[in-house]
């Protein structure tokens, strides 16, 4: 009867030991993911910034006096800078869905490989017990 509780602990051992390989292996490909995202939504941001700045610059520019040619190419230069610049607060807003995504999928995941560790935690500390 003993041995075949051993047994059975080894094997049950052996199963948590592997899904806490996967787990962990899951683990590093959502990081990796979240962390490649972050940095793709702050390059959007940082672009989407000194767009919003240079935009501002240019309508405070227009406030003065100044030649007619140079304000009509001014307002060019303002109306030629809204389309990319709406396009990338939209990338950057499905960026941000995207990061809430993979964040939750790694909370999620985190909570299963705490999951696997504490099982092992017990059949270990019955292993102890049993000596």
């Amino acid at each position: 009867a003993e041995l075949t509780q051993a047994a059975g602990t080894s094997i049950r051992t052996q199963l948590l030991v592997a899904r806490l390989t996967l787990q962990e292996q899951r683990i590093a490909v959502i990081s990796k993911q979240l962390t490649d995202v972050q940095a793709q939504r702050a390059g959007h941001d940082g672009g989407i910034a000194q767009m919003t700045s240079r935009s501002k610059q240019i309508e405070d520019t227009l406030r003065g006096q100044m030649p007619a040619e140079a304000r009509q190419q001014l307002e060019r230069e303002v109306e030629a800078a809204k389309g990319p610049l709406k396009q990338m607060q939209q990338r950057s807003a499905e960026l941000s869905a995207q990061e809430s995504q993979l964040s939750g999928q790694l909370a999620s995941e985190q909570s299963r490989w705490i999951d696997f560790n504490t099982r092992l935690d017990e059949i270990e500390r019955e292993m102890r017990d049993k000596r």
